[in-house]
C-alpha cells in the first residue's frame, strides 16, 4: 500500500504555532501486512478525529452569537466536503487492498488540518 503521505491533500488554510492546537503527527506504519496497515492508518485516524473533536469543542466554546452560528454552519458543510473528498480519494482505489487505508489516511490528514483551522478561533 502507498503510504500515509501520497494522500495528503494541502488545504490553504493558515496554519497555527499553538502546540495545544495541533494534531498528533501521523503515525509511522510499519506493519508487513495489508491488515496491519490499515489497523494502523485506523489508529491514525481515530487519534486526528478525537484531537478535532477537542478543537471543535475548543471554538465552539470561545464562539458566541452570530460567530457560533458560522462556526456549526462551517463545521457541517466541512464534514460533508470530507466525505465526499475521500469517497473520492477511496474511488481510486476501489475494489483493491488499499481502499479502506486511503480512506483513513484521507480522513486524518484533513481532520489535521481542520484542527488548525479551528485553532485560529479559539484562543489558548
Amino acid at each position: 500500500m502507498i503510504k500515509l503521505a501520497l494522500t495528503v491533500i494541502w488545504l490553504s488554510a493558515p496554519l497555527s504555532n499553538r502546540a495545544s492546537a495541533q494534531a498528533p503527527p501521523p503515525l509511522a506504519c510499519s506493519g508487513h501486512t495489508q491488515y496491519a496497515l490499515e489497523r494502523c492508518a485506523k489508529r491514525d485516524y481515530d487519534a486526528a478525529h478525537s484531537e478535532l473533536t477537542r478543537a471543535f469543542q475548543r471554538a465552539v466554546d470561545h464562539a458566541t452569537g452570530e460567530d457560533r452560528r458560522r462556526l456549526l454552519d462551517a463545521q457541517s458543510k466541512y464534514l460533508e466536503y470530507e466525505q465526499a473528498h475521500c469517497a473520492w480519494v477511496a474511488a481510486l482505489y476501489r475494489g483493491g487492498s488499499m481502499e479502506h487505508m486511503q480512506v483513513f489516511a484521507c480522513l486524518a490528514e484533513l481532520d489535521r488540518q481542520r484542527v488548525r483551522q479551528l485553532a485560529m478561533g479559539a484562543p489558548d
